[in-house]
């Protein structure tokens, strides 16, 4: 989530970058693993791919530990948040109902339905659906955070932790699926990883940078490993659920290292804040481009891996570029509408000062 900043941190930045790129890799080499016969079951292909779903499923959980970071001693407007969110939909929708009708999907019903539902196209949208929800609790956890210490702050934390993780944890490990509406609660997963950012901001936590990667990678290696060693699916790793207390301990490894990182540039700043708005339009582009391009014939060849890579890039650059042309238009319009808006108001001014007394 983007917000306008007197000044941005090009290490936060970066890792939004980071997460986009994770998303779309979320999107686009989980294909591979869910269509049969593509590559060799548990093959090289087969194995990138495992392990690089694992790896990105950290994405969304890290957005929400920036919100929290970044936010949490704020005094946050709910409707500026709204706008914020929403600012984007008034371009990308026009080129969403351009995809549908071009798909032969003529009733707008349809469309709104699934925009409303975050399916079809807009199954990306169940992220900005809990976001929207959860911009009405911000000021209120921010008055908490403000009035409560260090040891209630941390105890309220690893409570929520324990609440919003032992769900998804219980199921994965037993397989019953009797906490499932528990697990499935988004809007608290967002509140403990909130908190969570707002914790790391207001008190820091003293853990060396290298060891968070290092240990980030081990454990993502170790799911990978114990899923060949099982050869299990991607749909067999009941794991994989963001509230899973092993990805929210992997968000947490992964945010203490890019919050340790010491860097300052302009380009990683400008292109940080337009992910939010590229993530808006990202599923456009991946819709486009496999209709386009050959990319099921891609997951068999040898060097699938190379073709994933450049496929994600490729949805990266698109989904930036139209974000910066749509940010650049708003801020056209914006500055149109507030100089015609004063031009009106002096002329207005003018013509009552021509009034006879």
């Amino acid at each position: 989530m983007n917000f306008t900043t007197k000044s941005r941190k090009s290490n936060i930045e970066l890792l939004r970058i980071v997460l986009f790129y994770l998303v779309i890799c979320i999107h686009v080499t989980s294909v591979g693993l869910s269509i049969q016969d593509t590559y060799t079951f548990w093959g090289f292909n087969y194995s990138y791919a495992m392990f690089m779903r694992i790896f990105s499923n950290i994405a969304v959980n890290c957005f929400v530990l920036i919100t929290g970071y970044l936010l949490a001693q704020k005094n946050v407007s709910v409707k500026k948040y709204l706008t914020n969110i929403f600012a984007p939909f008034i371009l990308y929708i026009p080129m969403y109902g351009q995809l549908y009708w071009s798909q032969g999907q003529h009733n707008p019903i349809v469309m709104i339905k699934d925009f409303c539902s975050g399916v079809g196209h807009f199954y990306h949208l169940w992220y900005i659906i809990v976001l929207c929800f959860f911009s009405f609790l911000v000021p209120y956890l921010n008055k908490l955070i403000n009035v409560i210490n260090r040891k209630q702050h941390l105890i309220l934390t690893l409570i929520l932790i324990g609440y919003a993780s032992f769900a998804a944890s219980f199921i994965s490990i037993t397989g019953l699926g009797l906490f499932q509406i528990l697990s499935g609660n988004r809007i608290i997963l967002f509140t403990c990883l909130y908190m969570i950012g707002a914790y790391l901001n207001k008190y820091g936590f003293k853990f060396n940078k290298y060891y968070a990667v290092t240990l980030y990678i081990l454990i993502v290696a170790c799911i990978t490993f114990i899923a060949y060693l099982n050869q299990l699916k991607l749909s067999d790793l009941r794991i994989m659920d963001y509230s899973n207390i092993v990805f929210i301990l992997l968000s947490i490894l992964l945010f203490i290292f890019f919050i340790q990182i010491n860097i300052e540039n302009k380009i990683i700043n400008y292109i940080g804040k337009l992910t939010f708005g590229a993530y808006i339009i990202h599923v456009y582009y991946i819709t486009v481009l496999q209709k386009n391009l050959p990319f099921v014939a891609m997951l068999k060849k040898p060097n699938y891996f190379l073709y994933d890579i450049s496929y994600i890039l490729m949805v990266f650059v698109f989904s930036i570029f139209t974000e910066s042309v749509r940010y650049h238009l708003g801020k056209f319009f914006i500055r149109f509408y507030l100089q015609l808006n004063t031009h009106i108001k002096y002329r207005n001014g003018m013509k009552n000062n021509d009034k006879p007394i």
